[in-house]
């Protein structure tokens, strides 16, 4: 039997009709696809104003919660954490220590699962490795950047763990952390950067766990630093233009 919606006896704010809607949809076991009531019924149901359900909808569509299909209703939507993976690369450009927090936690979940990618990667998978890198000391060489090289590198590298949330975070802790320093590249940089791909990769052929897990730390270390740096440029005046 479907569970219903107790009215709200405070005031109809937003919150706590979006609150009411996730207890619904949980009471209910409702699963991705099934549709849950309309503004109108939720309206009702709740004793608030539409506007307020309107957005708390909105609200939940935001974070891939629900759905509105036109003509059709409102649907618990397919899990997804992208959209709160979207608001964190931008939400965090102009602060340097979250900046700085979030490369700490992408290093920890490197480190974490290092082990398990030496474990499980294949010759083919290092095979496309060696490509990405020789990409990027012929870009270093040239004096070009190399970003997305740098990007793919580190997705492949931990593709072989089969973890989709992992490579999503890991990946946009990278777009916030290559935004924060672009402007602070130059040829040292890129080429330490190489070099530093290189150590870790030479440790994945090995497959030696503790010789990779230095190369990550010193990687991180390097890279600390650079946030370091537009800190410091960013206290004297010299803020860099936000990136896109």
């Amino acid at each position: 039997m479907t569970k219903g919606l107790t009215p709200i006896k405070r005031p109809a704010l937003p919150g706590f009709v979006r609150d009411s809607i996730k207890e619904y949809i949980r009471q209910n076991g409702l699963r991705p696809g099934s549709q849950i009531p309309s503004e109108k019924e939720l309206s009702q149901r709740l004793g608030v104003g539409r506007n307020s359900v309107r957005e708390a909808v909105k609200a939940l569509e935001s974070v891939g919660v629900l759905e509105t299909r036109q003509g059709s209703g409102i649907y618990v939507r397919d899990f997804t954490i992208d959209p709160l993976l979207d608001e964190l690369q931008y939400q965090f450009l102009c602060d340097v220590q979250e900046i700085g927090d979030f490369l700490e936690v992408r290093k920890v979940l490197e480190l974490g699962m290092i082990d398990e990618t030496l474990r499980l990667i294949g010759k083919e998978q290092i095979a496309r490795l060696e490509r990405i890198l020789a990409r990027m000391r012929a870009c270093a060489e040239r004096r070009e950047a190399f970003m997305e090289e740098d990007r793919e590198f580190h997705r492949l590298l931990f593709e072989p763990v089969q973890n989709a949330i992992l490579l999503k975070l890991l990946d946009v802790f990278w777009l916030v952390y290559c935004r924060a320093t672009e402007e602070l590249e130059d040829d040292d940089s890129r080429m330490r950067i190489y070099q530093d791909h290189e150590v870790v990769l030479t440790a994945v052929r090995q497959r030696n766990t503790p010789a990779a897990r230095r190369a990550i730390q010193l990687h991180y270390a390097f890279a600390q630093d650079r946030l370091a740096k537009g800190s410091t440029r960013q206290n004297a005046g010299h803020v860099p233009a936000p990136a896109g």
